[in-house]
């Protein structure tokens, strides 16, 4: 089961008999992927990809999923996998490599082959943190790093517990309907009703499925992925924070940073200052 596997691994992460290395293979940890990428590999270590956005198709032997945008990908280490992007997609991830082995210098298990985690938002934090320690230090304290793979598997779990299983979500159907009317109209601040109205759902019943499907009400969730979005613009082109914050529907400039930060945790000149776009796949 997976929850015995994440329990392993957090009571190995407070163990100081067991070992963490993480490598970013000498690139970015944040990638852009653009078309041609299909790549089959059988891992030496374990793999995770965080979706920050567009999707990709990943494959074992056991079956394939689409990771979609603000999902977790966990390829096990001795996988056999591959990765494909179809010919007009596009995706942006934050990945590392993890070798880790427990107190008898055994690799620790994967909760499976590939294990595919929606609805991980909140795991990007982690994922951002652990790709800034490695590239802003030559030599990144290792207790430190400890201290950050704990945070991100305490956040796995805490995902994987609050999956929905037994209640109401939205339908595979549904969620593209949805996902694919807010990437064109975000900037627009639909409301609720709209989107309720786009899956012939009553705004309470809607109200309901989305927070069981994403974990909040729509209002904060379409908050986070426009300041996203803003991000993403800020990193691409040279508009002033002002032209961003204009073309994502805010008037007042200082409202927007003041959202920016709550959402993305600085700034957007800091964010902008931060972060380089690396174009390469890994």
């Amino acid at each position: 089961m997976p929850e015995i596997t994440l329990q392993l691994w957090l009571d190995s992460l407070l163990d100081r008999r067991c070992s963490f290395q993480i490598t970013l293979l000498g690139l970015s940890g944040r990638l852009r992927i653009n078309p041609p990428w299909d790549v089959r590999q059988t891992l030496g270590d374990h793999l995770f990809y965080y979706v920050a956005e567009g999707s990709f198709e990943a494959r074992s032997t056991e079956g394939k999923a689409v990771i979609n945008a603000g999902s977790l990908l966990w390829a096990g280490a001795g996988s056999s996998v591959h990765f494909h992007l179809p010919p007009e997609g596009e995706v942006v991830i934050w990945r590392f490599r993890l070798d880790a082995l427990d107190e008898n210098a055994r690799p620790l298990p994967s909760p499976l082959p590939l294990w595919h985690l929606p609805h991980a938002h909140s795991c990007e934090l982690w994922m951002r943190q652990i790709k800034e320690e490695y590239t802003r230090a030559q030599s990144p304290e290792p207790e430190r790093v400890r201290g950050l793979l704990l945070c991100l598997f305490t956040e796995i779990a805490r995902c994987a517990q609050f999956t929905p299983i037994n209640s109401r979500t939205f339908t595979p159907a549904q969620e593209k309907t949805l996902m694919d009317y807010l990437a064109r109209h975000i900037h627009l601040r639909p409301e609720p009703e709209q989107l309720a109205r786009l899956v012939e759902l009553s705004p309470d019943y809607f109200t309901r499925c989305f927070r069981r499907t994403y974990g909040l009400p729509p209002r904060g969730w379409i908050l986070r992925e426009r300041i996203r979005a803003a991000a993403v613009r800020l990193l691409e082109t040279n508009l002033t924070i002002s032209q961003v914050a204009h073309e994502f529907g805010y008037d007042n400039v200082f409202f927007f940073s003041r959202q920016f930060k709550k959402v993305m945790g600085v700034g957007p000149t800091s964010y902008r200052k931060e972060h380089l776009e690396t174009e390469m796949p890994g």
